[in-house]
């Protein structure tokens, strides 16, 4: 812990805080030891143009997907998909604002909205078609092995954003088909990751599109619900067991 003392400037503080970053961050970051994940490779993965574009090269399928703060594009970008889209955060979606923690969900963009797209010239926007789904996959990825849980949603807030009504949620456990497991861990190794999260949806056909991974994801909720041996694979894969 760095204590800055008392009566040093902003600037004084700022450079300060700024030189203790760099010096523990760069210390961690140059240990020859087992890293789950690496800082480097993490903060590097959770860029999600980073993680799409990784994706789709790795084989699995992405919905089409726009970034942009410009709202003639966003325009452009509906009248091509020719069918609904969504909006989200491309980043991490929780804000606390006067001590309260808020989070933005993904939005399902409307004819109202479309017609009214003040404010995208503001920050980043990141939009993508809508598919529809017959249910998630959270896969949670640690070392060689891939756990993964069906995850059902019973409202309508839910079928848009799981995570915007927990309590409608219902899980269990799937197993991933075979070409979605190929791609997965040559994205795991394009994005230099021994675990992730990552978020599925299956349609009717039972076609997986990715969504997102998140390389520090939660997963004990999952594991609660389901009983998949997420902790024991994270202590295995800490001591290099395969």
């Amino acid at each position: 812990m760095f204590l800055l003392a008392d009566g040093m400037s902003e600037a004084e503080r700022s450079f300060a805080s700024a030189q203790a970053r760099s010096g523990l961050g760069g210390v961690l970051s140059a240990l020859d030891c087992r890293w789950v994940n690496h800082p480097a490779a993490m903060s590097r993965a959770e860029y999600k143009p980073v993680q799409l574009r990784a994706a789709r090269e790795c084989g699995l399928t992405i919905p089409a997907t726009l970034i942009t703060n410009n709202p003639g594009a966003v325009l452009a970008f509906a009248d091509e998909v020719a069918g609904p889209i969504v909006c989200k955060p491309i980043a991490s979606p929780v804000l606390v604002e006067d001590g309260t923690l808020k989070v933005v969900y993904t939005h399902r963009v409307t004819e109202d909205d479309l017609a009214d797209l003040r404010g995208i010239e503001t920050t980043a926007h990141m939009f993508q078609a809508w598919v529809d789904k017959l249910y998630e996959v959270r896969l949670t990825v640690v070392g060689e092995r891939l756990l993964a849980a069906k995850v059902h949603t019973g409202s309508d807030n839910a079928h848009i954003d799981w995570r915007s009504d927990y309590r409608s949620l219902s899980y269990e456990a799937t197993e991933t088909p075979a070409d979605v497991t190929n791609a997965v861990k040559r994205l795991m190794n394009v994005l230099g990751l021994r675990f992730a999260a990552l978020d599925f949806i299956v349609s009717s056909d039972r076609h997986w599109t990715f969504l997102e991974e998140n390389p520090c994801g939660q997963w004990d909720w999952i594991q609660h619900h389901t009983g998949l041996p997420i902790a024991e694979s994270i202590a295995d894969e800490l001591q290099g067991i395969t």
